[in-house]
């Protein structure tokens, strides 16, 4: 397996950790907050781009929420239904936890495909 193959295989694994269901007896101390506090809030989120948008939604189907567009709604713009210490304490960190593992990820992906097709470094101008 290539450097660039094994990028992707942990960007698919991460994606596979992120909507793993999250059970009452492997959750962290932070998430016996999923018991219902206050009334139930819509909570939008417009992503940037697809795989954002993609990751928020397997994050909200691992903790049994399902996310939603309304029928105006940019293709990249996204609805959750909860109360607002499951979105704030669980929920977003959670998500942003992911995002961060993925993007760096993204990186190294990059970096990698750079490197294939310009092996020396040296070699790349780049304007600006």
């Amino acid at each position: 397996m290539n450097a660039i193959e094994e990028v992707l295989e942990k960007i698919r694994n991460e994606f596979i950790r992120a909507g793993e269901k999250r059970k009452p007896e492997n959750t962290n101390p932070n998430e016996k907050a999923l018991e219902p506090q206050g009334e139930l809030q819509v909570f939008s989120i417009k992503h940037p781009d697809d795989w954002h948008k993609r990751l928020f939604g397997v994050v909200c189907e691992s903790y049994g929420l399902r996310p939603f567009r309304k029928p105006m709604d940019g293709p990249r713009m996204g609805h959750v239904r909860t109360y607002p210490p499951i979105f704030n304490d669980i929920l977003w960190p959670s998500f942003m936890e992911h995002t961060a593992v993925v993007e760096h990820l993204l990186k190294l992906l990059m970096d990698e495909v750079v490197l294939e097709i310009y092996p020396n470094m040296d070699e790349l101008t780049i304007g600006m």
